[in-house]
């Protein structure tokens, strides 16, 4: 199964390109601890990934770091890879270095055209207008051990209450996920069911484009209902997510039954 999936993963790959050339000059990435609860069915399975969230004079990316890592080696190994796909060659362990656990969504955040463009598993997206939250700032403030003072808001988002912590230490108006708008930087935010946070790690710079980051030259644009149905087959039946994209093993699925927790439980 697996080297079928690095199989279907090439031939998409290979019409990748990277992202446009930017100025070589210093861009801010802000690492984050992500961690969820995407499963409803009571076993309480919790993920923890490490995301980044470069930003760009006008635009923000949003993604895991293992998740686009592993697709860029991929990437870069397609020449060798490739022929020994065709001619079944290839050794299934080693497969496993290009295969990831990382959150499979890449949030892109363009302010200038006030829209924001949310990726799942690289071959499909969605394009909204950039969400507004309306914020309660309260005056609640900590500093963290690492010396950054930060203010507490508060919002309620897709059908979540969200409380946040953000520093106006740093000229910086976003935060991770879909998360905008507050005079400051977003350092943490978790929903009140405590099923989604986010944790600011550290802050790096880094010049001209990111390393890990990179779009598909033509994803299938669809709607955000359509993306949120591949969201909840993909967690709840992985192997009818992969015959979807015709892939099939004929592999018995005999693990426990999972309910995909969403983290948006409203949307227009």
């Amino acid at each position: 199964m697996l080297i079928e999936l690095v199989f279907l993963l090439l031939a998409h790959l290979l019409q990748f390109s990277s992202a446009s050339q930017l100025p070589q000059k210093e861009n801010l990435r802000l690492v984050y601890l992500y961690r969820a609860i995407r499963d409803t069915t009571g076993q309480k399975e919790m993920i923890i990934d490490t995301m980044h969230l470069d930003i760009y004079p006008d635009s923000a990316f949003f993604y895991s770091k293992d998740y686009c890592e592993k697709k860029l080696l991929l990437r870069k190994d397609s020449d060798r890879l490739m022929p020994m796909l065709f001619s079944g060659m290839v050794d299934g362990n080693e497969m496993l270095k290009y295969n990831s656990f990382g959150l499979e969504e890449i949030v892109v955040k363009d302010y200038g055209a006030n829209t924001l463009k949310f990726f799942f598993d690289i071959y499909v997206y969605y394009t909204e207008t950039l969400p507004v939250q309306k914020w309660i700032i309260h005056p609640d403030t900590l500093t963290l051990k690492n010396g950054i003072f930060c203010q507490k808001a508060t919002t309620t988002f897709a059908g979540r209450e969200y409380v946040v912590w953000f520093s106006p230490q740093f000229n910086v108006s976003t935060g991770p996920w879909k998360f905008h708008g507050l005079p400051g930087m977003v350092v943490k935010a978790y929903d009140t069911r405590l099923q989604f946070g986010y944790d600011f790690i550290r802050m790096e710079t880094f010049t001209g484009n990111s390393d890990y980051y990179y779009l598909p030259e033509a994803p299938k644009k669809t709607t955000k209902q359509s993306v949120q149905q591949r969201m909840k087959l993909s967690f709840e039946n992985a192997k009818a997510y992969d015959e979807m994209h015709g892939i099939t093993t004929g592999i018995k699925d005999n693990k426990p039954a999972k309910r995909y927790n969403p983290q948006e439980l409203t949307w227009d």
